[in-house]
């Protein structure tokens, strides 16, 4: 709650959730604050990822659940969130075996603004 964050990849959960994440509140942090968009200066270059990234692959099983982003301020980035399923893992055609998918449910962005290039809310999830 209420960190500044001015370069990177913003705000990310996940990855290996094995086990799970739950009830995470995000709020009132001001993510690419003081950046300009493009600008080469690191000191002034904004972060390139989205504000909020939650990522999981099918290899992973276990839960995001419960997960708050709130009334953040969001400026000069790829985009506000990105839910992604299949991260750094989109090799699977087929559901794999005994491998049970990620439980994700009850995500929810509220009252989040955002400026310069940041518009975008992102899903990019595995068919299974």
């Amino acid at each position: 709650e209420r960190n500044i964050l001015r370069t990177g990849m913003g705000i990310a959960l996940g990855s290996a959730v094995s086990g799970g994440i739950e009830d995470v509140q995000i709020t009132e942090n001001l993510i690419g604050f003081q950046c300009l968009y493009g600008h080469d200066d690191p000191a002034k270059s904004c972060g390139w990822g989205h504000a909020m990234h939650i990522k999981t692959t099918l290899t992973r099983g276990g839960y995001v659940r419960d997960i708050l982003f709130k009334m953040n301020s969001v400026f000069n980035t790829t985009g506000i969130f990105l839910l992604e399923t299949d991260y750094q893992d989109p090799k699977h055609k087929i559901p794999p075996v005994n491998y049970p998918t990620t439980d994700i449910r009850n995500i929810t962005l509220e009252g989040n603004h955002a400026a310069g290039e940041a518009r975008a809310v992102s899903f990019q999830c595995s068919p299974f």
